[in-house]
């Protein structure tokens, strides 16, 4: 049976002793990493207990059947060519996990572009250089900690303190911090790019340039293309190829969301946490099936 979920539960819970208003830089990449590798275990749980097949890089009948279902096998399988000899048990990575999990998650989903920047903060504290590590950045992740284990947790039907331990009193008030400074920016951002818009549609000068960009952006169900939640105008997507670290070597696994932005009034954001409030990288999906 898979021990994923009492992985995630341990590494969460170390996270979650961690996690507090003033840290030090040693504590945060700490916080990062445990935070990181529980969402990829709680991602392979789920994942697992949906289709054990589902987390193996290698899916094959052959290579999966010696793996799972050892002790079922008759003596002849072992000369039988539709079962593998050396079975390759590499499993997938943090990207893949969450790019698959996110059609079965509703939490996953809700929080991918947000689950995608920790990957990324996660990869540069593991493979790359320090000096690259965000800590503001990462102490914003980390304020989002509650609301995304409560949901994973809600989502499972578990109390929180079952998948994260019991130290999350301090948790509390950085939760309504992360959530009053998310909200309160798209808000503030969403009324000035809104108030931006209503200045130039009335604007005599600027009604060529408006007819001009209408025709260029006249389909908002184009794969690269959304309504701005701004002005309601045709935006654009920025995506980029994602990729993902297994065994030492790098390997793409799909394509991501990274701005959206709107010539019209000018809307623009990148940040990931924005684009989940938002439900912008939900959106993008949605077109690229379409």
């Amino acid at each position: 049976m898979s021990t994923y979920y009492e992985d995630a539960s341990s590494f969460l819970s170390k996270c979650s002793a961690l996690v507090k208003d003033q840290m030090s830089e040693a504590d945060i990449l700490d916080a990062t990493l445990f935070f990181a590798i529980g969402i990829e275990r709680l991602l392979k749980a789920l994942l697992s207990r949906l289709n054990p097949v589902f987390v193996y890089v290698d899916q094959s009948f052959k290579n999966t059947a010696p793996l799972l279902y050892k002790d079922h096998l008759a003596p002849s399988a072992q000369s039988n060519r539709e079962f593998s000899k050396q079975p390759d048990p590499k499993v997938i990575a943090y990207r893949l996990a969450l790019l698959r999990a996110k059609e079965f998650s509703p939490s996953a989903n809700r929080h991918y572009s947000t689950l995608l920047d920790l990957s990324d903060l996660r990869d540069i504290i593991v493979h790359r250089q320090l000096s690259e590590f965000d800590f503001d950045k990462a102490k914003a992740l980390l304020a989002a900690f509650l609301p995304i284990t409560r949901d994973f947790a809600t989502e499972r039907g578990i109390s929180l303190p079952e998948l994260v331990g019991d130290q999350i009193h301090g948790l509390e008030f950085l939760t309504k911090q992360y959530a009053g400074s998310t909200e309160g920016r798209v808000k503030k951002k969403l009324e000035y790019y809104r108030a931006r818009w209503d200045e130039r549609k009335n604007d005599p000068e600027q009604s060529a340039r408006i007819e001009q960009l209408h025709e260029l952006y006249h389909d908002s169900e184009a794969y690269d293309r959304a309504e701005c939640p701004a002005c309601g105008n045709v935006a654009k997507f920025s995506a980029e190829l994602d990729y993902d670290y297994s065994d030492g070597q790098v390997y793409p696994v799909g394509v991501y969301p990274t701005a959206l932005r709107c010539p019209f009034c000018g809307f623009y954001t990148d940040d990931g946490e924005e684009m989940d409030n938002l439900g912008l990288q939900e959106l993008f999906y949605e077109h690229q099936q379409t």
